[in-house]
């Protein structure tokens, strides 16, 4: 639960941050001792480059500063900032987490994996990632195929909350990247055809 000094310290770094054109995705404050920390997770909608981190992390740490010299908020003796973006780990929760990573593989809620297509009013389309079947071992090597899913799942933003990034080494499937970049309207024209 954010305390009222967590709050405040969001404000400020948002409206600083929103000066650099990002996001405060994640605030974590810890006091410790003598030395606190601040860890401020940023993004937008191209990924911040290590220029932009700085000069976010200037802006915030002044506002910060002012702030204590104007008391309004104690970090106390002194602070350590650290301005970061939030990584593959980081939960999708807002619609603009899912926008951010349209195209790229997420582990969803529940165990499965997809493609995150599209985001529009609240729902996300998903390309679910094809399922190996078991096969018999070949020299060392499964040859079991890969079983089609359905085309395109739509799925109401919010029971997705949760996802993460999965790491990828190799380009999406060809299969996939055909039905990359179409319109909600069109997702949801796919995902009635299979239900058919």
């Amino acid at each position: 639960m954010a305390t009222p000094l967590d709050e405040k310290l969001r404000a400020l770094a948002a409206d600083e941050a929103m000066k650099c054109g990002l996001d405060v995705e994640k605030l974590t404050f810890t006091r410790a001792g003598a030395k606190s920390s601040v860890k401020i997770a940023v993004d937008a909608d191209e990924r911040p480059d290590l220029d932009l981190l700085e000069e976010a992390s200037q802006l915030i740490g002044a506002a910060f500063d002012a702030a204590e010299e104007a008391q309004q908020i104690d970090l106390g003796p002194s602070y350590t900032l650290e301005v970061t973006t939030p990584g593959l780990d980081f939960p999708l929760r807002e619609a603009r987490n899912f926008q951010r990573n349209i195209g790229r593989l997420a582990n969803l809620p529940g165990g499965g994996k997809g493609r995150i297509a599209a985001v529009e009013n609240d729902e996300v389309a998903i390309l679910p990632a094809a399922k190996k079947k078991a096969g018999k071992k070949s020299q060392g090597k499964k040859a079991g195929k890969k079983t089609p899913q359905a085309p395109v799942q739509i799925y109401p933003r919010a029971e997705l909350a949760g996802s993460t990034i999965e790491v990828e080494f190799s380009p999406a499937p060809a299969a996939e990247q055909e039905l990359l970049g179409l319109t909600m309207a069109e997702y949801h024209e796919l995902a009635k055809s299979d239900e058919a």
